[in-house]
């Protein structure tokens, strides 16, 4: 994922074949990066020579049809293995008002059967957010020179369009890049600190793997936060996300999240595991890999705005 200039984009990098699996995926990136715009690579895709009216090769077609189409945020497909240059353009009816809203750009580059497998050229992408374009062309680092086939300029926002041998290409493309506002009814904010609340090893529990650590002094009817640091005879770290709990007021049981077996070990005290205090001990079950070690630390500064 990029973000450039106000826009956001996603590009998808895929393997050389595409079965059911595959399009289950892209279509679930896709769609949970739906506001971002989006480009996919491929190995095959788009050939250099037509086959049935089209440039697009078995796995061009399935692609188009079950990625391509039901993703509105898709505006190009970028693929190589075919000897050449060349492009198709396709466009899309997203919002069903019986007219074109959306063009796709795929195109095939692929310059290896030049000499010494094709001179470095590179095909460039120039961004223009302002005005909604990107150029192509290409050049070789090698030889100094712009553009392995010397064509005249095309432009490919037309529905249909296509041809093979072309390297100077520009795209128009419906770029956003104004000011955007999210709206959230509240938001936490963790300011992490390396105040340690203890050490625990869970070899120590046998071959659970559990790891508990137990607090005390704790305030009544108060907010919490901790994260835990795990560390291995490797010298790994892994840090965890922040965990919150509210202790009860004075004298209040409340369960946190103990199951039946862990309350049942507690009977003796007639307390239940996972019950929080003031001025008792609170327990934190870190869940752990064998012979890892865990520290607890405190996350000490909750900070919680909630709309106005």
């Amino acid at each position: 994922m990029i973000s450039e200039g106000g826009q956001d984009f996603i590009i998808v990098y895929m393997s050389w074949n595409i079965y059911q699996d595959e399009i289950d995926w892209m279509n679930q990136v896709l769609s949970q990066y739906s506001d971002r715009k989006a480009i996919l690579c491929f190995h095959t895709y788009t050939n250099v020579k037509q086959s049935s009216g089209t440039y697009l090769d078995y796995y061009g077609q399935l692609v188009q049809k079950y990625v391509v189409e039901k993703n509105p945020n898709v505006f190009a497909v970028l693929n190589g293995h075919y000897h050449g240059s060349s492009y198709e353009t396709v466009m899309f009816d997203d919002d069903g008002d019986g007219r074109n809203d959306r063009t796709v750009y795929q195109i095939c580059t692929d310059y290896q059967s030049g000499f010494e497998g094709g001179n470095e050229y590179i095909k460039f992408l120039y961004f223009d957010l302002d005005n909604n374009k990107i150029y192509m062309n290409s050049y070789s680092p090698c030889m100094d020179d712009f553009n392995y086939y010397d064509t005249e300029l095309h432009t490919l926002n037309t529905e249909g369009a296509s041809a093979t041998g072309v390297d100077q290409m520009v795209l128009d493309v419906n770029f956003n890049t104004k000011e955007q506002t999210i709206l959230e009814k509240s938001f936490s904010a963790y300011v992490y600190t390396n105040e340690k609340l203890g050490n625990v090893n869970a070899e120590a529990d046998g071959a659970t793997g559990k790891a508990v650590l137990e607090l005390t002094n704790l305030k009544e009817n108060t907010d919490y936060a901790w994260y835990a640091v795990v560390t291995n005879t490797a010298s790994d770290i892994e840090k965890s996300g922040v965990y919150e709990f509210t202790t009860a007021k004075k004298n209040e049981r409340v369960n946190t999240g103990g199951s039946d077996s862990d309350n049942q070990e507690n009977t003796n005290s007639d307390k239940l595991i996972g019950s929080i205090e003031t001025g008792d001990r609170a327990k934190i079950w870190l869940f752990v890999l064998l012979g890892l070690s865990a520290s607890g630390i405190g996350a000490v500064t909750v900070i919680k705005k909630k709309e106005a």
